[in-house]
Formats: C-alpha cells, structure tokens, sequence
C-alpha cells in the first residue's frame, strides 16, 4: 500500500469520527489524542473490523479513481468522434443528395431547353415548308395564266389569220357577173352573191 493510499484512508477515517488529518505532518485535529500519527505506518484502528477481524470495507485506491475518470473521458472522446463522423456523414450525404437533386434539374432543364428547341426549329421549318408550297403554288397559277393566254393570242391570230386568207381566197374566187358588177343591189345580184358564198364555203378548205 502506498503512502496516497494510506492518507486517503487516513482522511476518510477522519472525516468519519469529525476530525480533520493533515497530511503534511501526519497529524489528527479535533479530537483529545491529537496524536501524531506516523504517514509511514498503517494504524489498525483506523479502520472497523467486524468480530472475525475481517474488514468490512475494501480500499479504493486513487489509481482506480483516475483509471475511472480516464476511462469516462474515453468514452466521452469515443462518443464525441462518433457523433462527429455521423454528423459529417449526414453533411456528406445531403450534400451528395443536394448534388444529385442540382444534376437532375439540370438535366431536365436542358432536356426541357433542348424539346423547345426541337419545337421551335419544327415551327420555322414547317413555316418555310408552308411558304414554300404558296410560292410555287402562286408561280403555277401565273404560269397557267400565262399559258392561257398566250394561247388564246395565238388562238385569236390564227383565227384572224384564217378569216385574212378566207377573204383572200374569197375575193379570189368569186367574180360577179357584168350586170351585178354595174348594180349590185338588185335581188339578182344578192342572190348570186349568195349562191356564190354557199359555193366557196363548201370547197374552201382553209
């Protein structure tokens, strides 16, 4: 038993019978004896035994004591690193949540900037396609007239054309006699006119 031991179990018994001990000299206070007591033997009335002479107290040393308190502050520090490694877990793991949710509105905002893209290049080439068939669709109308009319032009030169050659051919053909050539208003002369025009319709070929 060390001499700590020994004055721990010295200041407990006298605190027991109301008496004060100091360590420094060895010495009870507070009570008749006021003996010295010597710090390097252990007195045997200090402590109360039962009737075997076993005592009914077992020392509790100092070294315990600290071992208790260090292993308490073990657990403390054990505890303190635990909580601290859960609660940076718990950061690390919103984080990466918070990271993952940003990645995934990212992409469906790019997704949703690249659909209206799509959609807006659809409009403008359906637009121009749309354009497009109007332009050519005017452009063959204008063709269309165009040819129209050139045909009719042609159409109405040659009829004028034929009519020229007709009365041509006509003046050609027919020659009144020399009664109607000197009066030709006389019914006679309408009637041979006549006859001579149904005459020339009939062979003139064109």
């Amino acid at each position: 038993m060390g001499i700590e031991d020994r004055d721990y179990y010295r200041e407990d018994y006298a605190q027991k019978n109301g008496m004060q001990y100091n360590s420094r000299n060895g010495t009870y206070s507070g009570t008749a004896r006021g003996a010295r007591i010597d710090p390097t033997h252990w007195r045997e009335d200090e402590i109360d035994h039962d009737a075997s002479g076993i005592s009914d107290r077992r020392p509790i040393s100092r070294a315990t004591s600290s071992n208790d308190d260090l292993s308490h502050w073990t657990k403390l520090i054990a505890f303190a690193v635990v909580a601290i490694a859960v609660a940076l877990g718990l950061r690390a793991w919103r984080e990466y949540r918070a990271e993952k949710e940003m990645e995934a509105m990212a992409a469906k905002a790019i997704a949703e900037l690249r659909y209206q893209q799509q959609v807006a290049q659809d409009a403008i080439a359906k637009h121009a396609a749309e354009a497009d068939r109007k332009r050519r669709e005017e452009l063959e109308r204008a063709r269309l007239q165009r040819e129209s009319l050139e045909a009719r032009e042609i159409a109405r030169q040659a009829e004028l054309a034929a009519e020229s050659r007709k009365a041509a051919a006509w003046e050609r053909y027919y020659r009144p006699s020399a009664a109607c050539q000197r009066e030709s208003v006389s019914v006679e002369c309408a009637n041979e006119h006549i006859r001579a025009k149904r005459a020339f319709d009939a062979q003139y070929k064109g």
